[in-house]
């Protein structure tokens, strides 16, 4: 494929559907079968049609009995484009005709596409991931320096820009695959309107053992909901290539996702002016991998916190998902402790009045205290909105509760990730979010 354009509108190809004890053999144009891909909003889809005649009523009913694995399947399609490889499939669904002169029709979906791969070398693994997302100022990584001059007397303007190789920047292991970020910049000029682009990037690449694109996949998301939570924004990502085994494209190969890249996100990604909630400097290096390993450990509070998942729901429903995340996540950390031998103190009750709430709150340390005012009427507070919205005839919900709430979440897998309460500290001075933090403690004064 040579853009995403041209997904989006359908190229037109051939066809083979494979199992995964198939990846050695040769593509032969007589086993392949026509078909159509095109890009969706959740993913691909390749529809493959069997020409008319070259199915009969016993091969139906075999085609209708069969169990057929999903985790089994590829796809590869030789296109009008080039190459096209659907390293995963997820969906499928089979429309048969018998008789008559329409062709059957076999549709698949799954959420990434390869392109450009050579014939010689096809394969369901990857053993090197690289995305990149806007904003490298995030992880002091910009490549591109700038000066900028005005002379008061003539107001002439003149403005000087360097652009310089970064350092690569150690983001630890999850499992055996390594993470690593650098900087990266591309120019682009224009001689009809005599102008320059430079376009700035922060690249992250996973390498290690070769492994499943879905397994690379989970871990550059993550990375990405980090960055996002930065800036209360998703940034999709503005390029991905992957390396297989045995392919000799030293650039890799171009990979499409639609978690990376989300579709369907309508709101424009934050630009580079934006100043973050947080920096990398506020964590660490390591952080990255550690934050990777946690949203992994508690899912349900990933959920809750992700710029990428935050649905826009109504007030209750948040209310639900934010008071059960807090709830799990609490109760999952006294039995980690139990099963150690050592259950921690803050997850225990100080009275029969306490609340999960109260008790995170306290354990995210002064800064989220100060916050709120005080913990332990935040924590009543919201968790009476939260039985409100489990309990109609209790108190209603409020938005802005729930928005320490999440902030409280999200203070605490920075806590756990950074391995300190330095960069907690930092997101909670940000001036948008203390102004958060006083309409919660005005809230608070009118809570009986």
């Amino acid at each position: 494929m040579r853009g995403e354009e041209e997904l989006r509108e359908g190229v037109m190809g051939i066809f083979w559907v494979l199992t995964r004890s198939d990846r050695s053999t040769t593509l032969n144009v007589t086993d392949s079968l026509p078909g159509h891909a095109r890009l969706l909003t959740d993913g691909i889809e390749v529809r493959v049609m069997v020409p008319a005649g070259q199915q009969d009523l016993e091969q139906a009913m075999r085609e209708f009995d069969r169990s057929e694995s999903l985790e089994e399947l590829w796809l590869v399609g030789q296109t009008e484009a080039g190459m096209f490889v659907l390293p995963e499939v997820r969906r499928s669904r089979r429309q048969i005709q018998l008789g008559g002169s329409k062709p059957s029709v076999r549709t698949y979906r799954g959420p990434a596409a390869i392109t450009g791969a050579n014939p010689a070398s096809l394969s369901t693994k990857i053993t090197k991931l690289t995305v990149e997302f806007p904003n490298p100022a995030w992880a002091g990584l910009n490549p591109v320096n700038e000066k900028l001059t005005v002379q008061q007397a003539t107001s002439r303007r003149s403005i000087d820009v360097a652009l310089r190789p970064t350092d690569s920047i150690d983001a630890g292991k999850v499992g055996s695959l390594r993470l690593r970020l650098t900087g990266t910049w591309y120019r682009s000029a224009d001689s009809r309107r005599s102008s320059v682009e430079i376009t700035s990037a922060l690249k992250l690449s996973v390498d290690g053992r070769a492994g499943s694109v879905r397994d690379y996949i989970d871990i550059a998301t993550r990375v990405q909901d980090l960055v996002s939570l930065a800036y209360d924004a998703f940034l999709p990502a503005t390029a991905a290539t992957v390396h297989t085994p045995g392919e000799s494209a030293s650039d890799g190969l171009r990979l499409w996702h639609h978690s990376l890249l989300d579709a369907a996100q309508k709101d424009p990604p934050p630009a580079a002016s934006d100043a973050p909630y947080f920096r990398l400097k506020d964590l660490d290096p390591r952080s990255i991998a550690r934050w990777v390993t946690l949203t992994r450990q508690y899912p349900d509070v990933s959920h809750a916190i992700s710029v990428r998942d935050r649905a826009r729901r109504g007030t209750a429903a948040r209310t639900l998902q934010l008071g059960a995340a807090i709830e799990l996540y609490v109760t999952q950390c006294r039995t980690e402790g139990r099963s150690r031998g050592s259950t921690p103190k803050w997850t225990s009750k100080r009275s029969k009045h306490d609340t999960f709430a109260s008790a995170l709150a306290r354990h995210a340390g002064p800064a989220f205290a100060e916050f709120v005012g005080d913990v332990d009427d935040w924590g009543r507070a919201f968790t009476d909105t939260y039985n409100g919205a489990k309990h109609p005839t209790s108190r209603a919900a409020s938005g802005i509760l729930n928005v320490a709430a999440e902030l409280l979440l999200i203070v605490t897998m920075l806590n756990r990730a950074g391995m300190s309460r330095r960069c907690s500290s930092a997101f909670l001075r940000h001036h948008q979010i203390r102004e958060i933090g006083g309409h919660v403690r005005d809230l608070l004064e009118t809570v009986d």
